[in-house]
């Protein structure tokens, strides 16, 4: 008992020796790094990187379990994307070419894919909209990203610098009605999202979803948009894949409003 009540102590002192700078830190700087780096993911025509995310889940009776995946996000604009996401319970892909939307899960043997015409944007809408399967990182994929992260938002705060994966990034934290989250952005000429941290104030014992990338690279790193099924696997519809494969693709998402 007297080691925790120590390092509750030797905490409590570290964040109120942190706290202060960070109440006054410039808001405006932080809004400028934001726009910065929604800027520089709008004007790129391809990019790519590895993501690591973690997901905490709650119990009936209240333990909070962190729930990890691992995968690779590809975009070409103007409609082109290619995910893969391996966790415990899927492996998925997900491809689309501008035209057909496909995704598949090894795990089952299923896959599905359905017709859209129209842009990433147009794609990230519908699939929201219509299936409520919102696209992997549609934060980081839509071509304003600030604006739509910056919905609701009431506080904001420039917390300086930490390093990601070794890279030196600019910290920010927002806040808005529902939910807290914080940003690392690399600092320099291709200020790319390191690090994205949700927490969810208005959930018991606020959950946090963790989403780390590397090895982000300006090109689409040579994917396949257009799926190509592996043998044996069996198409099926939309809705009969989401009841076998329902973590499609929800585990993924990095809105803010979560």
């Amino acid at each position: 008992m007297k080691s925790t009540a120590l390092t509750g102590t030797i905490a409590a002192t570290l964040i109120a020796s942190v706290l202060p700078a960070a109440t006054r830190a410039d808001e405006a700087d932080a809004r400028r790094i934001l726009q910065s780096m929604s800027n520089y993911l709008g004007a790129l025509d391809a990019f790519s990187f590895n993501f690591d995310t973690e997901q905490d889940v709650v119990t009936v009776d209240g333990e909070k379990l962190g729930l990890a995946r691992s995968g690779h996000i590809a975009v070409a604009r103007p409609g082109q994307v290619h995910v893969t996401s391996k966790g415990g319970f899927t492996d998925l892909e997900m491809a689309f070419d501008g035209t057909i939307l496909a995704v598949a899960d090894a795990d089952t043997a299923l896959y599905t894919s359905v017709p859209f015409a129209g842009d990433l944007a147009g794609l990230i809408d519908a699939l929201r909209d219509t299936y409520a399967r919102p696209l992997p990182a549609a934060d980081l994929l839509i071509p304003n990203a600030a604006a739509t992260l910056m919905e609701g938002v009431t506080e904001v705060k420039d917390l300086g610098s930490g390093v990601i994966g070794g890279i030196e990034c600019d910290h920010l934290a927002f806040r808005n009605p529902q939910a807290d989250w914080q940003l690392w952005v690399a600092q320099g000429d291709t200020p790319y999202p390191c690090r994205f941290v949700i927490t969810s104030r208005d959930v018991a014992q606020a959950p946090q979803y963790r989403v780390t990338v590397g090895d982000w690279r300006e090109t689409a790193d040579g994917a396949a948009f257009s799926f190509a099924p592996a043998d044996g696997m069996m198409e099926v519809d939309m809705e009969t894949f989401a009841l076998k494969a329902p973590n499609f693709p929800t585990h993924l998402t990095l809105e803010a409003s979560q």
